[in-house]
């Protein structure tokens, strides 16, 4: 979703993602993952299929006008991915603060009331789900704190727990990073074997190994979303089994979620921290038993810590505190998840989402304080263009080259002084008249494929002559001004700015005016993430 919103067609780079298929497959796998009792959230499946039924559901001839207009449609896609945020952690506030945080790389203010319209309105069927078909709370993990409490000594207590889970959440991003890659790598292996046995045998064997670690024969089992609120309350007294809970899913969630899957963090992260900020409240609570300290607390702080570390998103905290209807601990647990995130980010400079993912065309927010790259550095100097005169062979090819695209438009070959642009249907008009004027033969309509057969047959030396030096001039009307072209001794980091501000897939490179080149969004990412790698290298030579 995150691709999608910057404003890339996923018509091009994801074939098939708003498909109805994919969305049985997406639910089916969602419900059988859970069953099998892999360790996987549901956030990110749920955000899918929800972006998958507004986009169904835009294509209804009543949202026909919706869906003409592209500033709309996303800002409907953002919508609907808070919703399915809010609805899977029952977090209407902090559901759309997230889905904010996770999905986009520049954030619109006129897409918040919608979101916040579509949030309210799953959180009052979840409300109405819980307290009269499932009858229980509509908080999902209540905490009561006696009055005797005394929060404000918790934060400087709460920051060792930060910073703890911070390195624990790095160390669980360069796993996934690392299985991710590898898994890759074998599915685009050329040995079928390979193949095989990382599409059948590895997902077998990661099942086979959850199983045997998840059902403990020694313990009792608590299904995973019962199990933040077991730690959360005053009952919990095994610090062994708080233990596991805390480090097993280290090791099961990244083996699981790099799995061809549909998978989400937000549960077992949330599990992760809850269990192990259970063993350090208790700890604690040895330490010093005369403190009023609660160890149910800590394990709050816990869970918001360990998913915003991982997640890089402080509103994992607004939603711990809306899931558990108490405000007492809100200094601690903001302070902990703020010093976990920056704790994880020292270590790890991607989110546990970037992670599993590999090659998608978005632009990541990224430091360019000793960038000095530039347009001329990242464009691509060969650039299908039309003159204000062309020949018809030279708009021929340029519509072959690049059918249903806007075309440059330049002064002459020589002088390539950059004057506007011209869709590619104008053109098509211009050459239709033109072949009606000259009375020559087009057969059916001009398209895609008739170019190529117009390109491709045999003229007579008549209308070779014409096509290739007979000059005809394009419609002043037809020649529309370009929204923006850069220099090409603008700065990468403000081209990434504008890329991301005005969703942008590409823009033309002028020097003085004279076209020189075009930027693309491939160019740009591969651009800052050379740049990223260049600075993390430049800054761990200077920390020895």
């Amino acid at each position: 979703m995150k691709v999608v919103l910057t404003g890339v067609d996923p018509n091009l780079y994801l074939p098939g993602y708003f498909s109805l298929s994919t969305l049985v497959a997406k639910l089916g796998g969602i419900i059988f993952c859970n069953a099998a009792g892999l360790v996987v959230g549901t956030e990110g499946a749920w955000t899918h299929l929800m972006s998958i039924l507004t986009h169904q559901l835009l294509r209804l001839p009543f949202f026909a006008p919706l869906q003409a207009k592209p500033s709309t449609r996303l800002q409907l896609l953002a919508a609907a991915s808070a919703v399915a945020v809010s609805s899977a952690f029952a977090s209407p506030l902090g559901g759309v603060l997230f889905s904010i945080e996770v999905t986009a790389t520049y954030y619109l203010i006129s897409n918040y009331m919608k979101a916040f319209v579509g949030a309210l309105g799953a959180a009052i069927v979840v409300q109405v789900t819980t307290t009269t078909i499932v009858q229980s709370h509509p908080s999902i993990y209540k905490i009561e704190f006696p009055s005797a409490a005394a929060p404000i000594i918790n934060i400087p207590l709460a920051i060792p727990l930060g910073v703890f889970l911070g390195l624990l959440s790095a160390l669980l991003i360069r796993i996934v990073r690392f299985l991710s890659d590898k898994r890759t790598a074998w599915r685009k292996s050329s040995s079928t074997v390979v193949r095989v046995l990382v599409t059948w045998f590895d997902p077998l064997c990661v099942v086979v190994l959850t199983s045997v670690l998840s059902f403990s024969p020694s313990a009792p089992y608590i299904s995973p979303p019962d199990l933040p609120r077991f730690y959360m309350s005053a009952n919990a007294s095994s610090i062994s089994n708080a233990v596991v809970d805390g480090f097993v899913p280290v090791v099961l969630l990244p083996l699981a979620i790099t799995l061809s899957v549909p998978t989400g963090v937000g549960l077992p992260t949330f599990v992760m921290g809850a269990a192990l900020g259970r063993v350090y409240g208790s700890l604690l609570t040895s330490a010093l038993p005369d403190w009023n300290l609660l160890p149910q607390a800590y394990a709050l702080i816990g869970a918001a810590s360990m998913t915003g570390a991982s997640t890089r998103t402080v509103s994992t905290a607004v939603i711990a505190l809306e899931t558990s209807a108490s405000l007492a601990y809100m200094l601690p647990i903001f302070a902990a998840t703020l010093v976990a995130i920056e704790t994880s980010r020292a270590f790890a400079t991607q989110s546990v989402y970037d992670a599993t993912v590999n090659d998608l065309p978005y632009l990541p927010c990224l430091d360019f304080a000793d960038d000095t790259t530039t347009a001329d550095d990242i464009k691509e100097p060969h650039v299908i263009f039309v003159t204000r005169k062309p020949t018809l062979v030279s708009i021929l090819v340029a519509l072959n080259r690049m059918p249903g695209h806007d075309i440059p438009v330049v002064e002459s070959e020589a002088n390539r002084m950059l004057l506007g642009r011209i869709s590619s249907r104008a053109l098509c008009r211009v050459v239709a008249r033109y072949y009606d004027a000259a009375d020559l033969e087009m057969g059916s309509g001009l398209n895609a494929a008739n170019i190529i057969a117009l390109l491709s047959q045999r003229w007579s030396a008549d209308k070779k002559e014409l096509l290739r030096f007979a000059t005809t001039k394009l419609p002043a009307s037809a020649v529309q001004a370009l929204p923006i072209s850069v220099s090409s001794k603008t700065l990468l980091e403000d081209i990434h700015m504008m890329f991301l501000m005005l969703r942008l897939d590409h823009c033309f490179v002028t020097n003085r005016g004279a076209l020189v080149g075009v930027v693309t969004t491939n160019a740009v990412i591969n651009a800052s993430r050379r740049g990223s790698t260049h600075n993390q290298d430049h800054n761990r030579a200077n920390a020895v």
